[in-house]
């Protein structure tokens, strides 16, 4: 949320940074994450929108595709919390 919103007041150095944060988490995670996880898709969308966002504020660019990351990490939160039935 941090992106989205930095982004859109045009900080996009407070952008780039929350990104770039964003980035190596998604990436230590992915690690751990095997790929017959249901949350493999997930999280390889998710890391791809990071990674493009990455590279549109380090042209002081608006990101695309946030919304869509936004969604993606409710998803992924909603799978983790979840309660086996």
């Amino acid at each position: 949320m941090f992106i989205i919103a930095s982004a859109r007041d045009r900080d996009y150095e407070d952008a780039k940074d929350a990104a770039d944060n964003a980035a190596r988490t998604l990436t230590e995670l992915a690690r751990l994450l095997s790929p017959t996880s249901p949350l493999f898709s997930e999280m390889h969308q998710l890391r791809s929108i990071i990674h493009a966002a990455q590279r549109s504020l380090a042209r002081q660019q608006q990101p695309q595709d946030l919304e869509k990351g936004l969604d993606l990490v409710t998803t992924i939160e909603e799978c983790l919390t979840s309660k086996p039935k």
